[in-house]
């Protein structure tokens, strides 16, 4: 598990495992506002609460993903019985005030990731 706060390079530390072989780029398969659609097409369910249950139920050998506390806090007691075998990795920003200004412009700008190689959005002038 990734877990992350938000603005840290989880979307880019994901597409370079990818990259570097994982098979699948890890997604935010807990978030139910949006990747866990894929996620729960993929494992034949319709409610978030039947695509949590999967994982007990059919769990892959290996499965990297990537969360946030909020996505994941109603889990936290049940992670370790869903994953008996979970190793965490916590991905951090160290500087506030980057991250703070990476947070203001993906606010204004809509775009809250973008593809290796894509230049920055662009900021609208007010």
């Amino acid at each position: 598990m990734i877990a992350f706060t938000p603005r840290t390079g989880s979307t880019h530390l994901c597409a370079v495992l990818h990259q570097a072989g994982q098979q699948a780029e890890p997604n935010e398969v807990f978030s139910p506002r949006g990747s866990a659609g894929q996620e729960r097409n993929r494992r034949g369910v319709r409610s978030f609460s039947d695509y949590i249950a999967t994982f007990a139920a059919k769990p892959d050998i290996t499965f990297i993903f990537k969360t946030c506390w909020l996505d994941v806090a109603s889990l936290a007691s049940a992670l370790t019985r869903i994953f008996p075998d979970l190793r965490l990795v916590y991905l951090l920003c160290r500087n506030d005030a980057t991250q703070a200004v990476s947070a203001f412009r993906a606010e204004l700008t809509g775009k809250w990731q973008r593809a290796l190689g894509d230049p920055p959005p662009e900021v609208q002038e007010a």
